[in-house]
């Protein structure tokens, strides 16, 4: 029988997860599914139109490009970035696709909820987060891609501002005037929800 040898998978880093990968450890790569297939998963989902189908399929192809490319991870990186980038330009795959303008503005939909922290908030304030959450909703729609986008990485997956330079390729200045831009920009818009904060 051959040695197996008693790896903590889930005590290391995501990183040395993948140096497991590419050494054909399967249990590496179930850590890593474990990890970030529900995440990829809701980002997938609210930018593409919230269709259950696609981001399925979407995240099952990320995940099979994952273990295909394995080797093109330079473990120097960091493996949260890497995997948001391919998320990204998969998302930009599909927005190609989409020919209207009207089409288009329904790819950048997010899920504005977690933005909200309601672990701490009362009842009595769920309905005015609701009403806030779905008119930030419709105002980041009114953005283009690349500021909503931003915006996404940032406040909801809580990405560093260095991860999303790399990720859209740009200087981290791009990615701070982006969300400068974008802050100030839904702020002006919702001023009716003074008490709740972006």
């Amino acid at each position: 029988m051959a040695f197996q040898s008693n790896i903590d998978y889930v005590n290391v880093s995501n990183e040395q997860l993948m140096l497991y990968l590419t050494q054909g450890k399967e249990m590496a790569f179930s850590e890593i599914y474990g990890r970030f297939s529900g995440r990829i998963y809701w980002f997938f989902y609210h930018r593409i139109g919230q269709n259950v189908v696609k981001a399925e399929d979407l995240t099952q192809d990320l995940f099979i490009k994952l273990i295909e490319n394995s080797e093109s991870f330079k473990r120097d990186k960091c493996f949260k970035a890497w995997i948001y980038t391919i998320a990204h330009n998969m998302c930009k795959n599909e927005y190609r696709r989409i020919k209207t303008r009207e089409k288009y503005l329904r790819l950048i939909e997010m899920p504005i909820s977690n933005l909200v922290n309601n672990d701490s908030e009362k009842i009595g304030k769920a309905y005015d987060q609701e009403l806030f959450s779905k008119r930030l909703r419709i105002e980041l729609d009114k953005l283009s891609q690349k500021y909503s986008t931003t915006f996404i990485l940032r406040h909801e997956h809580g990405l560093s501002i260095k991860s999303i330079a790399e990720i859209m390729k740009c200087p981290e200045g791009t990615v701070k005037s982006r969300l400068f831009f974008t802050i100030k920009q839904l702020s002006n818009r919702l001023k009716l929800f003074k008490s709740i904060k972006l």
